[in-house]
């Protein structure tokens, strides 16, 4: 039996939909990830969850992770397992500056921060649509 551990917070595998949580990953990585943190994440948690161990150590190997080397100096390196997913700001202040003065939320625990869980976020994502034909809508 697997379980999924984020933060401090075990999530049994049972409730797990694998194939819903790998696609959430994946437009995560394709849409959200540009704006948004997942801090509490953490590469090795998808190892025996919705990955095996070397699809998890590939996908940490893309990811370049700020770090010092041996002389202090800052450098880039390859993702491991051991590696949280990168923030896509060097601190909340920069996150704030490129957001119109808010940062934007950091998603880990967003489903079990949320009344509604998952439903919250499905709605979240799925509620958008095409402006009425006429209506011009700002994106300044």
């Amino acid at each position: 039996s697997c379980s999924l551990i984020v933060g401090s917070i075990l999530i049994s595998h049972a409730k797990i939909n694998v194939y819903r949580v790998r696609r959430g990953y994946e437009v995560y990585k394709q849409v959200c990830a540009a704006c948004h943190s997942m801090k509490f994440i953490h590469y090795r948690h998808f190892v025996d969850t919705i990955m095996t161990e070397e699809e998890a150590k590939a996908e940490a190997a893309e990811a370049l992770i700020n770090d010092v080397d041996d002389k202090g100096a800052a450098i880039q390196r390859p993702g491991i397992l051991t590696d949280k997913l990168p923030n896509p700001y060097p601190n909340k202040k920069a996150a704030a500056a490129a957001n119109n003065g808010a940062a934007p939320p950091d998603l880990s625990l967003m489903a079990l921060a949320r009344h509604g869980g998952d439903d919250y976020i499905f709605a979240l994502l799925t509620g958008y649509f095409d402006p009425p034909a006429g209506i011009k809508v700002c994106t300044c």
